[in-house]
């Protein structure tokens, strides 16, 4: 039978590609745009577009990359819920209420590590501002951007379900390119880094794109990820000053590491250093055996090889 992949345009549904294309297990990507293998044109908020797909190619798993805005996505849910085996919805570590506690939307303690069983926000729309986005503006979507609401409806589906809830995914190209800024004095060969300590110690969680990507199209099939929310992890959380020390031994790179003092916590600084995003991914291991492909000092070298690469082109 046939997985779905909606939103197979970005850099996950790219990855998520590569992989299949690895395997015998038959499948299609959908977006808007198509382009490339196995690659079909229907809009997301068109659900009677996505069921003709699904009927035509035997559709029993359906990736739901995009899954942005409840608006979007109700009708979507309703109409596939009695026609395939498996949905699953890619979410997001923001979710949680730390996420609120960092961007000050929120007061309370924070958690030192997210669980599944972690308190959500209270807030809503995060990514909304103190002014609506106009209409004509591209991130315009993102003032409705909110993962809870669609993941309440999906607890709610006939068919069977599985929430990933997704860290910082982390690549060497494009948006996903979020260790780059860590690089950037490693590959000019500077003398020292610069960077205030509330950043260098700022606890979160990154995972490698190839490793989220197999972990989603492990929980498409196992039963073991039936009607489950998991938070999808690839390393254990850590902090930037870690991370900044791996690049640097994988680097070669011999400067030195300058602190300079903590940011200060203001409404022209909004974000709180001092709440982490540290996520627990025990969970998915435990019930579904997946274990991630590469391993994280790998993920580095690929990061660090291919920024290289980039560099000198």
């Amino acid at each position: 039978m046939t997985i779905m992949v909606l939103g197979a345009n970005g850099p996950i549904g790219a990855a998520i590609q590569s992989l299949l294309e690895s395997t015998d297990r038959p499948y299609i990507m959908v977006s808007r745009a198509p382009s490339g293998q196995n690659s079909h044109a229907a809009d997301r908020e068109d659900p009677a577009a996505v069921l003709d797909l699904i009927h035509a190619y035997k559709v029993n798993s359906v990736i739901d990359v995009i899954a942005y805005t409840e608006h979007a996505s109700v009708a979507l849910l309703k109409a596939v819920e009695t026609e395939i085996d498996r949905y699953v919805m890619l979410s997001s570590a923001d979710v949680y209420r730390n996420y609120g506690l960092l961007n000050r939307k929120e007061r309370g303690v924070a958690q030192s590590i997210l669980t599944e069983e972690s308190p959500l926000r209270l807030s809503r729309f995060p990514y909304r501002g103190d002014t609506a986005r106009m209409p004509d503006d591209p991130d315009f979507w993102m003032d409705d951007y909110d993962k809870i609401p669609i993941e309440n409806a999906v607890k709610d589906m006939r068919c069977s379900w599985s929430i990933l809830r997704l860290p910082m995914v982390y690549g060497s190209h494009g948006k996903l390119n979020r260790l780059s800024w860590m690089m950037t004095p490693m590959q000019n060969q500077s003398a020292t880094f610069e960077i205030d300590t509330a950043t260098l110690n700022w606890v979160t969680t990154y995972a490698f794109i190839d490793n989220v990507a197999a972990a989603i199209i492990h929980a498409t099939a196992h039963s073991g990820a039936a009607n489950q929310v998991f938070n999808i992890t690839d390393s254990q959380p850590s902090p930037h000053r870690d991370w900044i020390n791996a690049l640097a031994e994988i680097s070669g790179w011999r400067g030195r590491l300058v602190e300079t003092p903590a940011r200060v916590v203001s409404p022209h600084n909004p974000l709180d250093w001092t709440v982490p995003l540290a996520i627990d991914g025990t969970r998915f291991y435990q019930r579904t055996g997946f274990q991630p492909p590469v391993a994280r000092i790998d993920c580095l070298r690929r990061v660090w090889l291919e920024a290289r690469q980039d560099a000198n082109v």
